[in-house]
C-alpha cells in the first residue's frame, strides 16, 4: 500500500506500506465510530536487517542514532513548530516553550492517505539506536552510562530502550 519507492530497499518499502495500512485502519475506524472522530497518532517504525536500518515515520515520534557518544535525530518532526525552526522564524529554544509545539502537520488517521517519510542507513559497530515508543529490550540501570546521560538530557529516561550494533 502506498507508492513503491525504487530508491529504497524492499524492507523499507514494506514498513512504509505497513504505516500506510495503519493509517487507513485508524481513518476508517474513526469514520465509522463517532467517538473516535478526530483521532490520530504518530509513528516511528524501524527494521534492522543485518547492519542496515530502515526507518518510516509520520508525526513527531522520533528515531535517534548514538554514534561515538554523539546523538543525532534521524527523523524530522511533522509539526508547526519544527517548520518554524526550519524556516528560522523561531529558535530551537523558543520552540521548546511554544504553545504550538505539539500541533502536528502530519499524523496517522487524519486523512485517508498520509505521506510517510522513509530513510535507510548503514550502521557501524558500536552504534546505538535508542528506542522510546516501544520496548525491544531494557537497559540494566548499571550499564551504558553515556547513553543514560544523553537520555537524561533529552528528558526521556527511564523509558529508553536500545539496540546496540556489535
Amino acid at each position: 500500500m502506498g507508492k513503491y519507492r525504487e530508491e529504497y530497499s524492499e524492507t523499507t518499502n514494506h514498513i512504509s506500506s505497513a504505516v500506510n495500512l495503519a493509517n487507513v485502519a485508524i481513518y476508517e475506524g474513526a469514520k465509522n465510530n463517532s467517538a473516535w472522530q478526530g483521532m490520530g497518532t504518530t509513528v516511528a517504525a524501524a527494521w534492522l536487517n543485518g547492519n542496515r536500518l530502515s526507518v518510516a515515520h509520520v508525526g513527531d515520534s522520533r528515531v535517534y542514532l548514538v554514534r561515538a557518544a554523539h546523538i543525532e535525530q534521524l527523523t524530522d518532526d511533522h509539526s508547526v513548530v519544527y517548520e518554524q525552526v526550519k524556516r528560522e522564524l523561531i529558535t530551537k529554544e523558543e520552540a521548546q516553550t511554544s504553545e504550538m509545539k505539539h500541533l502536528l502537520t502530519r499524523a496517522l488517521g487524519s486523512s485517508s492517505e498520509v505521506e510517510v517519510d522513509v530513510d535507510e542507513l548503514t550502521l557501524a559497530g558500536g552504534d546505538i539506536i535508542p528506542w522510546f515508543p516501544m520496548m525491544i529490550f531494557s537497559l540494566p540501570s548499571c550499564q551504558h552510562t553515556t547513553l543514560r546521560r544523553h537520555a537524561k538530557r533529552l528528558s526521556i529516561w527511564p523509558t529508553i530502550t536500545v539496540v546496540k550494533i556489535t
